[in-house]
């Protein structure tokens, strides 16, 4: 629920102070200052441009910064609030931009740009340029080569792929990434905005020696406060509406590397507090984003796809909603009452997806020298209730198709808020800040109700949850146990799911999530405990010792799951609810965890029908041995 390096904040805040401090933003801009543009003056068709603005004497950082086209074919701009605009070119012609920035004081400085591209097409592309705070994460990813002639991607991927700094200060990449064709790192500290430039190489399928160069531009930043809330840099972030009622508390109390203290209710408290019965605009109200694009894709969402309404009344118990780039995984914070969504559930365009970073959640390292493994996914009409999209092709996707993956996650999430603060809760609201408002309520949270009352059973899957979702170091006994001796462990007792090990709230997301995926969508979700990757290619790997679909209906596991289901919705029928989902189905033992989707299901008749393919690519199983939240 919070990630490892927020654990501080309990010291920090013992006394709840009341109010926030903010960040020492206010410029002092000079009316010489002028903006300056570089980057890729000069592209080809087909190339991913980056044009680079900087303003003499001054940090980008704390300006409000919009670009314009002016002029040529229309282009999809999905970071105009960035110092660097990166779009791809994909006809030649005229084009021209203009760059508007504004101080906080209101000085306004402007410039304008414009080049002619050339008809030769670009054949490699590195996504994507764009500006960095010093001191936060980056990553770059090459997208699939693709055919000159038709555009399609091609079957094979470039090979002897090199990447090589030819400007700014030397940066050192993140030694975990064995993706050659990414590039993971840091950037550096510097005293002044400073360009940081990779020259990029690749060998296309067709024989060609390809070439690409990617800009970074990294923005020096107003020193970081001893005892910030947040002591990692993280992305800027803005109201997406500007003139929101609280707009001032989600600028400096939510997610901001200069505020110590948790900011009073007055300036920031739960939505319910100030609407029992939210609209999608009184939610939008309370959006904080990195880009205005997952803000409006999240509206888009929250409209289309909630026809019960459950989001919008979940949503009451938040302070606000943080889209940023540079989350992974999405969490809930009980120190601000938000929840901080990951945008790679949230992207429709490859233009979109290509701002968000790729680097890995921190927690995969975990476990790794256990014996075992536990998958999961969701599945609807025996196939994956996802599609897959390989991050190097450049596909699209519409709002139906994030249901699977951001409505679980939406549950998931907004069962910790609820679990906080439940409905009933709402008018009777008590401290000096949100924060201080939970710890009036530690002790009488429904994940405190549910260990009470229907505590889990397993010492051994409560301790080997510490291991693979919090670092722990694992026992020479738990390095020793086999899948089958994991299976015994979990399906005898009332967990939904490994996850939910993890901490008292996780098991109440899951118990949570669960259900509602089955009760709204049809998706049920699978469990296995599986054999790990072989080192032996002659032995195959993830083979089940045990699995199960829909054991959110296991007796054991209803029982805890409807006492959570009553708790956040108490106004719906549960008993009609819980008696219209699938009974629990065991999958069929020895087969590999991609076989298990189709291969049938034990002691059923009738056998499931063979999945169709979702995807342009195999699914890696990789992506169901993580979880996308906390």
């Amino acid at each position: 629920m919070i990630k490892k390096k927020r654990i501080l904040l309990v010291a920090i805040i013992s006394s709840l102070i009341m109010g926030c401090g903010g960040g020492d933003s206010t410029p002092t801009p000079s009316q010489k200052s002028d903006i300056t543009i570089t980057g890729d003056l000069s592209p080809s068709v087909g190339q991913s441009v980056a044009l680079i603005a900087t303003l003499v004497n001054e940090k980008t950082d704390i300006f409000d910064i919009i670009w314009t086209q002016t002029s040529g074919t229309a282009l999809n701009l999905v970071a105009k609030n960035s110092a660097v605009l990166a779009f791809d070119i994909q006809s030649s012609g005229d084009y021209a931009f203009k760059v508007d920035f504004t101080a906080q004081n209101g000085t306004r400085y402007s410039e304008n740009i414009s080049f002619s591209t050339s008809s030769v097409s670009n054949i490699l592309n590195v996504r994507r340029d764009h500006a960095v705070r010093e001191g936060n994460k980056v990553s770059f990813k090459i997208s699939s080569p693709t055919d000159l002639n038709s555009g399609q991607a091609l079957p094979n991927k470039f090979t002897e792929v090199t990447w090589a700094q030819s400007e700014g200060p030397s940066v050192t990449f993140d030694d975990k990434n064995t993706n050659p064709y990414t590039a993971i790192f840091k950037a550096p500290e510097v005293s002044s905005d400073t360009v940081i430039s990779f020259d990029v190489s690749a060998k296309h399928p067709d024989g060609r020696i390809v070439n690409d160069t990617v800009h970074l531009l990294v923005q020096a930043i107003t020193s970081i406060p001893s005892g910030s809330i947040y002591d990692e840099v993280i992305a800027k972030i803005s109201p997406y509406h500007a003139n929101a009622p609280m707009a001032d508390g989600l600028k400096n109390c939510i997610y901001a590397n200069y505020f110590s203290q948790p900011c009073s209710l007055s300036r920031i408290n739960l939505i319910g507090q100030d609407h029992i019965k939210p609209t999608v605009d009184d939610i939008m109200n309370r959006v904080i984003t990195s880009h205005p694009w997952m803000a409006e894709n999240f509206k888009k969402f929250l409209t289309q796809e909630d026809p019960h309404g459950d989001f919008k009344k979940m949503l009451r118990s938040v302070s606000a909603i943080v889209i940023s780039y540079d989350i992974r995984p999405s969490y809930y914070w009980v120190a601000t009452g938000a929840i901080h969504l990951d945008p790679e559930d949230l992207w429709l365009t490859p233009e979109q997806r290509d701002v968000i970073d790729v680097a890995p959640d921190y927690r995969g390292a975990f476990g790794q020298e256990l014996k075992y493994v536990m998958p999961w996914r969701y599945v609807k009409n025996n196939e994956y209730a996802s599609s897959y999209y390989p991050k190097d092709l450049r596909l699209t996707r519409t709002i139906s198709d994030l249901v699977p993956d951001l409505g679980s996650l939406l549950y998931h999430e907004l069962a910790h808020a609820n679990d906080t603060f439940p409905a009933s809760s709402l008018a009777s609201v008590e401290g000096t800040s949100v924060y201080g408002a939970f710890l009036k309520r530690e002790g009488n949270t429904i994940s405190d109700k549910l260990f009470t009352q229907y505590p889990k059973s397993s010492v051994e899957m409560a301790s080997l949850g510490q291991v693979n979702f919090h670092g722990q170091k694992p026992t020479d006994i738990e390095i020793a146990y086999t899948p089958d001796e994991i299976a015994d462990f979990f399906k005898h007792d009332s967990a939904p799911t490994e996850y939910a090990y993890s901490s008292k709230a996780e098991d109440v997301a899951t118990l949570f999530d669960a259900a509602m995926m089955s009760a709204r969508y049809g998706i049920e979700r699978d469990e296995a405990v599986t054999t790990p990757r072989s080192a032996d290619a002659s032995t195959p790997s993830y083979v089940l010792s045990w699995g199960q679909r829909g054991r959110i209906t296991e007796p054991a596991v209803k029982q805890r799951s409807q006492f959570v289901f009553d708790l956040i919705f108490p106004e719906l029928d549960s008993d009609a609810i819980y008696a219209a989902m699938p009974a629990p189905r065991l999958l069929t033992s020895g087969v590999t965890w991609g076989k298990s989707l189709t291969d049938g299901f034990v002691n059923v008749g009738s056998q499931p029908q063979k999945s169709r393919a979702k995807s342009e690519r195999r699914r890696p199983i990789e992506l169901d041995l993580i979880r996308r939240y906390k």
